[in-house]
């Protein structure tokens, strides 16, 4: 997840000329911000103009201006098109080893600087660019795709040109779109070829993983160029058509999750995959914008601009153009003057309503993460400005955003779980900036707080770690986030101490320089886990260095590894390491005292299994997460090693449970004992899998896979387990039971990132201030504020499971969370979820839900309390068909008094009082203060009394309209007045046929002093 922090940066450009294109190198590290006639390179960090190049006017006008930037992959050459016939391409020179823009202090020493973030004194590169290619071509340039070392330019005229670096053009390989056959899929389908001479190629994007280029045509089609030669040769080059789509503007690709995005010219984007059957291009899904507040500028909102999904394929960010105003609209030729004025403040109006730049961040299968337009109402700009470019900063910590005026640099904050798996065990809360780390306090700090979710225990990087190793890249943190938070960067890594509350660096920055992490870092017990290379020796290892002694590369236990670890995950003692040859490895972890010396402790690592998954992947990079756990799915299955059986892996979106099961034959010897079962897919569209920490007195949602599928919601794989038979944890009783599971769909408004210690789905939202503008023509500066904010979820997983009739294993989840502190509200959302949707259905329900659900809560002390408060909180037209399936108001009332709820009686009497008499309610009301009386409840007994109280005199004979009352009333008879017969003489002062209720109450109360509650009356003032 990841969400706009801190201040915004904008920074103007040293040219007044719109900014038309923003683009990154590879690495990020360097970016090339272009205008109509010069190029500006800055680097990445500290944010600082290295280089300028700048064409004079002349050569502009006649070479046209320039709109768009590509990088070569290995960052010496960048390609630009322009508004003519020309291609420039640019070659690169870097020099890593100049000490250009580092501060030095004058002689005076008045001036010296104390902090050494003040010291900027580093190796920064030096770049340079000259002209090496100039290409003329025959019609005007659209966009370029870069493949390797060539490029894809095409045309207006239809024609895709492949010009080389060095500028030559491949006339062999080029080709014309109306030349290439189109079809429905790669199978069986018959394909057509392009008959219009005007449609073009409009957008165009290299996706290796899924096998193509995929292509935006003028005309809004949208489709894929593949070919069976990698060189893409005219001859074999055939194209797919994305089905259904019509008004495609622009596109992208996220090729971890093997997705393409288009940009739809009504603001929807639009995914689609690969189907792996046929060949298709199928549609994923298609989302459009959306905000809570400030609605009205939706109307504003234009075609999708562009859309820029992050390398590593977590995220996506897009920009839309604003919609321009509509014209006048003339009736009979002529306007009146009523409408000229009407035309003229609805124009005044939609101009002092001006939105601010739209941009918004979505997750990969398109959850909305974050939008510029939320509370935008409080913060209008001065008139229409839009981005006309995004780009992504290094690891996803920036955004940058280029408009007419200047360039906006936003900082962001991401979920600890991107690229490390093994920290989605915790229930905490954790964000990750470029150089700080975000972690929630614990539920029982956060009741000391006023603001508890604007909290956050931050704790920033030491400026001597990160100014050579910006950014932040992995973070580790052990399981109950009290002992140390582990970080590595471009290099090396260090850790803090949260018992002493220090930083511990590497003594030698030689060696700490020599350190590249790959695959992550993690925490076990009193040991630091990382893996990665030694760049000295030129070795892959897994590194294992004690907390206990300083940071040093002779300290460290080393374990050799044939492949370079990309992604590691370490859940208790327990390993997984993920690798470029597209192998799990499984370690084990052993803490052990040093046989020399006691007092210290030692780290051992054991390799207990290795599987090959390659041929279940398209590529490793498609690999998003694996975890490593016993679901005892299989009843005939082994175990990867002691207590494991389950193998987790995300590939693309595909969520697949390897298990082991012992071969027949196997012998002894036998390294490979056990074989995989057929991989099952448990899930699509998956975007984060993750299991809960097992220290909760909750059985079933222990052994749960909670699942986050985007726009689908979070789903939870739940077992269907009797407690009893999880009692014993003795392998051979775990074989016992099979374990079944079930998919269970879970709606909330927050997109979960953990589970807290009370079982609530924890979400983060970035909330937006603005600054105020002194400049009339620039938009107020955003100050991003992230909070937290959680959501119960336990009613939504009840409902589920009574829907599918399994109420056993409802009832049993329900009692093991009684403990929780709003379990009644469980109780209460539950049966309100339920009632307003059947309430308000406009057909017939041939099953209902609610008379399951009553009877379910009825099985709970809180039933009384969740029939009530419901009713309060809900429709009186609701009421009919609640109470319908339960008990009758008056029946609940009588079962509150005689199980001393006397508080749920109190607003059992608000109910009644809209339903029956006057003189009714107050018998009830007098019955209940005399219990509350007899009780001592004098905060109730106060209550009633001035509920009798404010009861006239004149309102004795009237009937309440309620629908439930009407159906009440025998047909053909009066409004009855409901008396009980063994009224005491108490009651007759109080029914007695008087004009004044008031003195009714009088006349009552000197009854009850008489019967020994004098003090009492003479408290309320009798």
């Amino acid at each position: 997840m990841f969400l706009p922090d801190s201040c915004d940066f904008r920074f103007s450009i040293p040219i007044n000329e719109p900014v038309q294109y923003i683009s990154g190198n590879r690495e990020k590290s360097f970016f090339i911000v272009a205008t109509d006639s010069t190029l500006f390179v800055y680097l990445a960090n500290p944010h600082l103009l290295i280089c300028t190049y700048k064409r004079d006017a002349e050569e502009t006008s006649e070479r046209g201006e320039y709109r768009k930037v590509y990088w070569r992959h290995d960052s010496s050459s960048i390609c630009v098109t322009t508004s003519k016939h020309c291609v420039y391409i640019y070659t690169i020179e870097t020099s890593e080893d100049s000490d250009v823009f580092n501060l030095h202090d004058p002689y005076n020493s008045d001036y010296g600087r104390i902090s050494q973030e003040f010291f900027l004194k580093q190796k920064r590169p030096k770049i340079s660019l000259y002209l090496a290619v100039v290409a003329k071509l025959e019609s005007f340039s659209t966009c370029v795709a870069s493949l390797k070392d060539e490029l894809f330019v095409c045309l207006r005229d239809g024609w895709v040109h492949r010009l080389s670096w060095t500028g030559e053009v491949l006339q062999d390989l080029s080709f014309n779109i109306r030349n290439v056959p189109f079809s429905t899929d790669q199978l069986h389908a018959k394909s057509t070829k392009l008959t219009g001479l005007s449609v073009y190629v409009a957008d165009i994007v290299y996706c290796p993983l899924i096998g193509g280029l995929c292509c935006v045509l003028s005309d809004g089609r949208a489709g894929l160029f593949i070919s069976s030669s990698h060189r893409f040769q005219p001859q074999n080059v055939a194209a797919v058509w994305a089905l259904g789509l019509k008004d495609a503007v622009c596109c992208a690709a996220n090729h971890k999750f093997r997705l393409i995005y288009f940009g739809c010219r009504n603001g929807d984007i639009a995914a689609y995959h690969l189907d792996d059957t046929n060949g298709s291009l199928v549609q994923t899904y298609r989302v459009s914008l959306s905000i809570k507040n400030s609605r009205e500028y939706l109307a504003k909102l234009g075609p999708v601009h562009q859309i820029q999904c992050i390398s590593q394929g977590y995220v996506f960010a897009v920009i839309w153009k604003l919609r321009e105003a509509s014209p006048f609209q003339y009736q009979n030729g002529s306007l009146s003057n009523g409408n000229l004025e009407a035309l003229e403040k609805q124009a005044s109006a939609e101009a002092s309503a001006n939105p601010p730049p739209v941009v918004a961040i979505f997750s990969p299968f398109g959850i909305q993460w974050w939008c510029s337009l939320e509370d935008a109402s409080d913060r209008p700009a001065f008139r229409d400005i839009s981005y006309n470019c995004i780009e992504w900063g290094p690891e996803g910590f920036q955004l940058w955003a280029g408009s007419d005026e200047s360039v906006t640099l936003t900082h962001l904050v991401r979920s600890i779980y991107i690229n490390q798996p093994s920290a989605e065990y915790h229930d905490r809360v954790i964000m990750v900036g470029a150089n700080k780390v975000m972690l929630s306090p614990q539920r029982r700090l956060e009741k000391l707080a006023k603001a508890p979710y604007c909290v956050w225990n931050t704790f920033r990087i030491p400026y001597e770690y990160i100014s050579l190793n910006w950014p932040i890249r992995f973070v580790g943190i052990d399981e109950e986030c009290a002992r140390i938070i582990a970080v590595a960067g471009n290099r090396g890594f260090a850790y803090y101490s949260l018992k002493s509350s220090k930083w511990k660096l590497f003594r030698n920055e030689a060696q700490e320089q020599a350190l590249l992490v790959t695959g992550g870092v993690a925490v076990f017990n009193d040991f630091i886990v990382v893996t990665g290379c030694d760049m000295e020796n030129d070795e892959e290892n897994v590194f294992i260095y004690s907390c206990n002694q300083q940071l040093e590369s002779s300290s460290a236990t080393k374990f050799p590894v044939s492949q370079r670890i990309m992604m590691m995950n370490l859940r208790d003692d327990h390993m997984l390491t993920f690798d470029v040859a597209a192998t799990i490895s499984i370690f084990i972890l052993k803490q052990i005292k040093n046989p020399k010396n006691p007092d210290i402790y030692e780290c051992q690592i054991e390799r207990c299994a290795e599987i090959r998954i390659n041929e279940m992947l398209p590529h490793p990079t498609c690999v998003i997460s694996t975890q490593l756990t016993s679901l005892n799915y299989h009843s005939e299955a082994s175990f990867f090693c002691h207590g494991m059986d389950s193998l987790l892996v995300n590939v693309s979106g595909h969520l697949l449970l390897l298990s082991p099961f012992n071969k027949e034959n196997a012998e002894s010897d036998d390294d490979s004992h056990f074989q995989l079962h057929q991989p099952m897919l448990i899930a699509s569209q998956v975007e984060r899998v993750w299991l809960q920490p097992g220290h909760r007195d909750i059985p079933h949602l222990n052994k749960a896979v909670w699942i986050n599928s985007g726009i689908r919601k979070m789903k939870v794989w739940l077992p269907l387990f009797h407690s009893g038979n999880m009692s014993s944890t003795s392998q051979e009783s775990a074989k016992n039971f099979i374990a079944r599971r079930i998919m269970l769909p879970i709606e909330l408004n927050v997109y979960p990132i953990a589970i807290d210690e009370d079982c609530l789905a924890c979400g983060v939202e970035s909330l937006p201030s603005s600054t105020t503008s002194k400049c009339e023509e620039l938009v107020p500066i955003l100050v991003h504020n992230v909070t937290r904010n959680n959501e119960v979820f336990i009613h939504c997983l009840l409902r589920q499971l009574l829907k599918r009739n399994l109420g056993i294993y409802a009832l049993e989840i329900a009692s093991t969370c009684r403990q929780l502190p709003y379990f009644g509200h469980i109780l209460e959302l539950l049966l309100h979820d339920v009632l307003d949707e059947e309430a308000t259905s406009s057909e017939p329900i041939p099953d209902p839900l609610l008379p399951r659900v009553v009877a379910f809560i009825h099985e709970f002390p809180e039933y009384l309390q969740t029939i009530v408060h419901c009713a309060r909180k809900t429709e009186l037209a609701f009421w009919n068909l609640l109470f319908s399936v339960s008990h009758h108001p008056r029946e609940l009332f009588k079962m509150c008094l005689k199980e001393d709820q006397l508080d749920t009686a109190t607003s059992c009497l608000i109910i009644l009082q809209s339903m029956e008499s006057t003189v009714a309610s107050v018998q009830h009301a007098t019955r209940l203060l005399e219990e509350a009386l007899n009780k001592r409840r004098w905060l109730i007994a106060r209550d009633i009394v001035r509920f009798l109280r404010s009861i006239d005199g004149t309102e004795l004979d009237e009937v309440p309209e309620s629908p439930l009352y009407q159906k009440l009333i025998p047909k053909g008879n009066k409004p009855l007045h409901v008396l009980s017969d063994s009224a005491s003489d108490d009651y007759n002062l109080v029914f007695n046929s008087i004009s004044d209720i008031g003195t009714t109450c009088w006349r009552f109360v000197r009854g009850l002093c008489t019967k020994g509650f004098g003090s009492f009356c003479v408290s309320f003032g009798f």
